[in-house]
């Protein structure tokens, strides 16, 4: 009974303790938002909405920090570099890579922000997420400009592209040669057993036909052939896809490696 007690207690300590912390994280928010709302500098109203996003992102609440840096943005004249850095964050956190990429910094916004490497490495990161990797590898030889000739070449030896096969051009393989479109996604073996199986099937139905068992011919043999050639062209799609998608992470994991060894060096 003592055991019990002491749980339920505990757990109405945690609970009220997580009440507490929702509490004064709202009272926080609340200051910020009268403070706002009585200051008449466009640039006050601006500090006090990036520390309000500030709250948010602590919470890992990005889409509502992303949304005061938008309504921040509606009282600065000009570009404000801490703001595009602050929105080009929750971009990131938020797994928003395109949005991320999208925000460009100047290097003099860069020194004003005080967060090179973070601005670095976010940006080439949003780029191998968003499959820019052409731009990936010219931005990156640009930021190891200075960095030694191994570290370059390594960087010039990057693929901007991995080898893509079309599904639908796998399918129509299939479809006019069974097993051809799995061999042409990467699947040999597969695209030798589904032909052999499809060519004894129509053995069968031919040998059916041919001593007189046409029911027994057509169940047995032109049904399951049907079945095996659709769901074969279905399936080479599917395989040119699984190895499009291989390929894919395979190159992205090369570009991570790079960015790593660049941004930590």
């Amino acid at each position: 009974m003592r055991y019990w007690v002491i749980i339920i207690l505990s757990f109405l300590s945690c609970l009220a303790e997580a009440q507490k912390m929702d509490f004064a994280f709202t009272e926080k928010l609340l200051d910020k938002e009268l403070d706002f709302f009585i200051s008449k500098s466009d640039s006050e109203k601006i500090a006090l909405l990036m520390d309000k996003a500030d709250l948010y992102s602590s919470e890992k609440e990005y889409i509502k920090a992303l949304s005061e840096l938008e309504r921040a943005e509606r009282f600065s004249a000009f570009e404000n570099s801490l703001l595009k850095y602050k929105k080009m964050v929750n971009y990131f956190l938020s797994n928003q890579f395109s949005n991320c990429a999208s925000v460009l910094l100047s290097p003099e916004e860069i020194k004003q922000v005080g967060k090179e490497k973070e601005y670095w490495m976010m940006r080439f990161f949003s780029l191998n997420e968003t499959e820019q990797w052409s731009r990936c590898k010219e931005e990156l030889l640009d930021y190891c400009s200075f960095c030694d000739s191994i570290q370059v070449r390594e960087i010039h030896s990057l693929q901007e592209r991995y080898d893509y096969i079309s599904p639908e051009k796998c399918k129509r393989l299939s479809s006019f040669v069974p097993g051809l479109g799995m061999a042409r996604a990467g699947k040999p073996f597969k695209g030798v057993t589904s032909f052999l199986l499809q060519a004894g099937m129509v053995a069968g139905v031919a040998y059916g036909f041919y001593t007189g068992y046409y029911i027994a011919g057509v169940v047995s043999g032109v049904f399951p052939l049907m079945k095996f050639y659709k769901g074969g062209s279905r399936l080479s799609g599917i395989l040119a896809d699984e190895r499009n998608e291989k390929e894919r992470k395979k190159l992205q994991k090369k570009y991570t490696e790079e960015i790593k060894t660049v941004i930590l060096r």
